[in-house]
């Protein structure tokens, strides 16, 4: 795998897209991200995915423009599809946790009335000190996957007689213990801990968070929406510097997903979730530069 060039900061992708260095469709898809550079590598690899996983002999999927709506990324594809609607809420998702502006790893912004994108701390001290962090909701309230108030497709509270209705049955440790890792890992506060249950890089815990969201919104589309249970992660692993993803059954939902954010985290620092490159060594890891350099003193024992 050839390594994959860091992204542009503002101003200069700026002016290459007005200089015309880029490609035309590309510089036309993104018209509306020129001051979101950030998230030009997620427009990059769903015009891949679209390309591989969602289009067909009779029906050939493609980009058409990419906008914000509502402080996230919004694709409009051409000639849409079931795979290409995975595609579009998983883009999404992701870009709810990658900063607008360097690509790393980002939390929501908004000015107290709506969210207007994502930035990281770096960024958001450059110039974002007038805005206050905004989740998706009251705090308490945000990622509470572990108490009785979550809500998703319209989950209640408890009831009696130990019934589960958020794991979608009785209670079980089993079910107990991923309730607990998934509020863990959603709440963002260390992702490190979080990613255990899953992966040992915590860097791509944004992506296996979108990855849930984007499962959360197949659920919410489906006719299943009286099913109270949560969706499931799927297995996880890393593999030549890769996040690797199986599900058990892939629906065409699912079928553009797995590879678009398999290819996604080639891009992102697995140790920090900084923008990186694929590093082919003595190991193959994908790594930013400090992180490199860490690695390189350290060897495999820092894994």
């Amino acid at each position: 795998m050839k390594p994959v060039p860091l992204l542009p900061n503002c101003k200069a992708f700026s002016e290459i897209a007005h200089q015309g260095a880029l490609p035309r469709t590309m510089r036309e898809m993104t018209e509306g991200l020129l001051n979101r550079p950030g998230w030009v590598v997620i427009v990059e690899e769903a015009i891949d995915a679209l390309d591989r996983y969602c289009s067909r002999d009779q029906q050939r999927c493609r980009l058409k423009s990419a906008s914000v709506r509502e402080g996230r990324l919004y694709l409009e594809i051409v000639n849409p599809n079931e795979p290409s609607r995975g595609l579009t809420e998983a883009a999404k998702a992701v870009s709810a946790e990658v900063c607008e502006l360097c690509g790393g790893r980002g939390n929501p912004v908004g000015d107290g009335r709506r969210l207007l994108g994502c930035r990281c701390e770096g960024c958001r001290a450059a110039g974002m000190e007038r805005f206050e962090r905004k989740w998706q909701g009251p705090p308490g309230e945000q990622v509470c996957l572990a108490t009785s108030s979550f809500r998703a497709g319209g989950v209640d509270s408890g009831s009696a007689k130990g019934r589960d209705p958020v794991c979608g049955g009785f209670s079980s440790r089993r079910e107990m213990q991923y309730r607990d890792d998934l509020a863990l890992l959603m709440s963002g506060r260390d992702d490190e801990r979080a990613m255990r249950p899953w992966t040992s890089n915590p860097g791509w815990a944004g992506l296996v968070r979108a990855l849930f969201a984007t499962l959360q919104a197949e659920r919410v589309g489906s006719e299943s929406d009286a099913d109270p249970a949560l969706p499931r992660l799927p297995f996880m692993k890393e593999k030549y510097g890769q996040l690797r993803i199986d599900f058990d059954l892939y629906s065409d939902y699912q079928l553009s997903i797995g590879w678009f954010f398999e290819e996604l985290s080639g891009r992102i620092c697995m140790h920090c979730g900084m923008p990186g490159e694929c590093r082919d060594r003595e190991w193959v890891r994908t790594e930013c530069d400090p992180c490199a350099a860490i690695t390189e003193k350290m060897g495999r024992s820092r894994f």
